[in-house]
């Protein structure tokens, strides 16, 4: 173990090369900026485990903070420059940063976040000063340039990208031993795999608030090599600074190499790149044309790897090894692969469902113990969600994310195949597939594209449909095409589905697409719509409503499209008969036991619940209601029980543990020792009974709990602004996962820009005119962002 990470290298040399500006750190003034850090750090009290935030522009500072906490054995954050305030709040509150480093472009974003008195930590700014800041240039006049006496490794918590909903803090534990003992699974690849040497040059074109990035520019210092690092991609500068710094090793997403092979043949091909010795590539799927492309113009050097932030494993692949299977992301070289159906079977090989991992590194999801369960199955498998499968030579290969799955006309369609056959076309930038509703398909697809040129739009549906049909089957070819500006990326590349989707459905709802037009009855659930109220009904009478895996799936769908229409503000759930749901149907297999195909893990993590839709949902429970009967109504937001109804959560009396959270549920709504008592010893209670302990809002008369339930979402739907609602719903439930702090500035910000949209006004008007309102607003349009500043305009 050699304990002198980056002293036991040429002092003079290069570690970090910022460009285009040229600023170059040597690895001499990189050891002695991170020890002053690290003593810096020490002084401001932070021990191993504290953790920092880190809200920059690339820029050597902020590898230079970066290594300064990681001897200091604290966890540091990368926070996202494209968030807006309110999303920064929270990744500041939810991760407990004592001190954050912030570039001088970006403390204005910052000090509206830094408003509420919760969220204070020491701030210090990166460039010219600023009042009531420390300034970061003071740090490297002030304190000692050797290293602090009880250096040892820290790590990065850094937060998913959020392309499926609310970024989660990655976390894992940490080394804990001196400088040395950090596992750098990135520079071990790089060393052995890839042959990089002290002196070779690695370039490290994306942000470094992502995992990859960071890592492996720290990976690079950690093997000799110096890191050039651009401050934003472009492809020109791209292959500028490859030609120029002699490059060797560099690492990029496959948006990038689309833009590069875009650029004119003239300019890709007059730039010496003869120094490249490997093209490194992940974070997303990478079409098989691009990847053709790309090998045809650099040779064989490209290596893809398939892994993620949370490091549930890993698979990597060399170009002859990607010629011989062509769109795989290699063999293992960290965990065991397995692939699992929606119930929790191991599949043969060549059928796709959900990728898990065995045998690799630990993580957590910060303060999020049930995502972090959920990640989980029986056998000590972790999965992030990816859908492929593995071949018969146990080469895996990438389907898509399954929140991004389209079933249309029954069938499973991967949009991340149609996006690839379109990604190339010679008119278009960028493209996205989505499913929409649809009263016969119950989806269609939609691709969603960026021209190349606003002027050249004529035509190009008829001519990107043949495009596809070319190439796919024909039920892939989708049905519509809209033409937009842009596409919702992050900066690696990855497409924010839920935001795109969140751009095409407003219009689309709008046009009238409308829940009372869909099947009435899904595998046991129905559905009736009246006045905006949607009402689902558990309809197995015969079996008392119980729960069967096919049921939940087709509840999971119908709350999905109540959350799409807007024509729906409030959703009722019952029990058909005269009970709600004792549970789950133990002759069909839903009830957990060691067998992971019922696993509740395997089958129930997907589930779309009442707690994700932002619309009121009312749990009638007219009857009986055991197990899952029960842990499923505590994720609504409004109990109605009846009187005589026997409840009960009796999993521990059948040696396993209740589901759905309910370990989380229970103790915020009725308290910790409520829930004590009805958790741990699994016995029955009235429905009096759950409205004395707080379980549920009202107990009425048995006849009574539909008509009540109905006509509170009456009321709601009738009087009370959609969009308002859903968003105090969510701010309620994201703000059980936060501090005060956070949640009073997220709360701040959205009243003010509640206070500007038009049903504002129209409930003002409204109001004194003595008339009922007519809303407008919709919880699937985006929110416009503002901040505290605004709100005296």
């Amino acid at each position: 173990m050699d304990t002198d990470v980056l002293t036991r290298f040429d002092g003079n040399r290069a570690a970090i090369i910022v460009e285009p500006d040229l600023h170059v750190v040597t690895f001499a003034e990189l050891e002695a900026r991170s020890n002053q850090i690290a003593h810096y750090l020490r002084e401001a009290g932070l021990r191993p485990g504290d953790r920092i935030g880190i809200m920059s522009e690339n820029s050597a500072e902020y590898l230079e903070i970066a290594w300064g906490a990681q001897r200091a054995g604290l966890y540091y954050v990368g926070i996202n420059t494209h968030l807006t305030a309110p999303e920064v709040s929270y990744l500041v509150g939810d991760s407990g940063v004592h001190v954050l480093f912030v570039s001088a472009r970006f403390v204005d974003l910052a000090e509206n976040v830094l408003t509420a008195p919760n969220l204070q930590p020491r701030r210090i700014v990166i460039g010219d000063r600023c009042e009531d800041w420390e300034c970061y240039a003071d740090i490297l006049t002030s304190y000692p340039t050797t290293t602090i006496d009880d250096e040892c490794e820290g790590d990065f918590l850094l937060y998913s990208s959020g392309t499926t909903g609310q970024p989660k803090g990655i976390k894992r534990p940490l080394p804990g031993g001196p400088m040395g003992t950090y596992s750098d699974l990135p520079g071990r690849w790089l060393r052995e795999t890839l042959g990089f040497n002290p002196g070779d040059v690695y370039l490290s074109p994306a942000p470094l608030y992502h995992a990859a990035p960071l890592a492996w520019s720290m990976s690079t210092h950690r093997s000799g090599g110096t890191a050039v690092i651009l401050r934003n991609f472009d492809p020109e500068l791209s292959l500028r600074t490859l030609e120029k710094h002699q490059v060797t090793h560099s690492q990029w997403v496959p948006t990038m190499f689309v833009r590069m092979l875009k650029l004119p043949e003239k300019v890709r091909t007059g730039y010496d790149l003869s120094s490249l010795r490997h093209v490194i590539h992940g974070a997303a799927p990478c079409p098989v044309e691009v990847k053709h492309r790309m090998i045809e113009w650099l040779g064989p050097i490209l290596y893809e790897f398939y892994s993620s932030t949370e490091g549930m494993g890993a698979t990597a692949i060399t170009s002859e090894q990607w010629l011989l299977k062509p769109g795989s992301v290699g063999l293992p070289v960290m965990g065991t692969p397995y692939i699992k159906d929606e119930d929790g079977n191991t599949l043969p090989a060549g059928e796709v469902g959900t990728i898990w991992f065995t045998g690799c590194e630990q993580f957590e999801y910060h303060g999020d113990p049930l995502k972090t369960a959920a990640s989980r199955d029986s056998s000590g498998g972790v999965t992030v969600g990816d859908l492929g499968y593995l071949d018969e030579d146990g080469y895996l290969f990438l389907s898509d994310r399954r929140p991004h799955l389209i079933i249309s006309g029954g069938v499973n369609i991967y949009p991340q195949e149609i996006e690839d056959a379109l990604v190339l076309h010679p008119r278009i930038l960028d493209v996205g597939v989505i499913g929409l509703p649809d009263q016969e398909m119950g989806e269609r697809l939609v691709a969603v594209v960026q021209p190349v040129s606003k002027d050249d739009v004529e035509g190009l549906a008829e001519d990107l449909r043949a495009y596809v049909r070319e190439r796919l089957a024909g039920f892939k070819v989708p049905r519509e095409f809209r033409i937009v500006d842009e596409l919702p990326r992050t900066p690696t590349g990855k497409l924010r589905k839920h935001e795109l989707r969140d751009q095409v459905i407003a219009p689309e709802l709008a046009g009238g697409t409308v829940l009372t037009q869909w099947p009435r009855t899904f595998d046991g659930i129905r559905v009736d719509v009246t006045d905006r109220v949607a009402t689902l009904t558990l309809d197995r009478e015969k079996h008392r409503n119980a729960w069967t895996i096919p049921m939940v799936r087709a509840f999971s769908d119908a709350l999905r499209r109540c959350a799409h229409d807007d024509e729906i503000r409030v959703v009722v759930l019952t029990g058909a008969g005269d009970s709600f749901s004792v549970g789950a149907d133990l002759a069909a297999g839903l009830e957990p036991s060691s067998d992971t195909a019922t696993n509740p893990s395997d089958v129930l993590q997907n589930l779309f619940t009442p707690r994700d839709l932002d619309k009121p949902v009312i749990a009638a429970i007219n009857g009986d209601a055991i197990g899952m009967g029960v842990t499923l109504s505590l994720l609504c937001d409004i109990r109605i029980v009846a009187i005589d109804a026997r409840l009960a959560i009796p999993m521990t009396r059948l040696g396993v543990i209740p589901e759905l959270g309910s370990h989380w549920t229970l103790p915020r709504i009725a308290g910790l020792a409520v829930a004590s008592d009805l958790l741990l010893t699994g016995r029955r209670f009235s429905g009096a009974e759950a409205e004395r302990l707080g379980v549920c809002s009202h107990a009425v008369p048995r006849g009574e709990v539909l008509e009540r339930a109905l006509e509170t979402a009456k009321d709601i739907a009738n009087h009370t602004a959609p969009r308002a609602v859903g968003l105090a719903k969510r701010l309620m439930l994201d703000s059980l996962e936060t501090s005060y702090g956070p949640s009073f500035a997220r709360e701040s910000d959205l009243f003010v820009a509640l206070a500007r949209e038009p049903d504002a006004t129209e409930g003002v008007n409204a109001f004194l005119e003595k008339r009922a309102p007519r809303w407008t607003g919709s919880v699937n349009r985006p929110l416009p962002q503002v901040g505290l500043s605004d709100f005296s305009e």
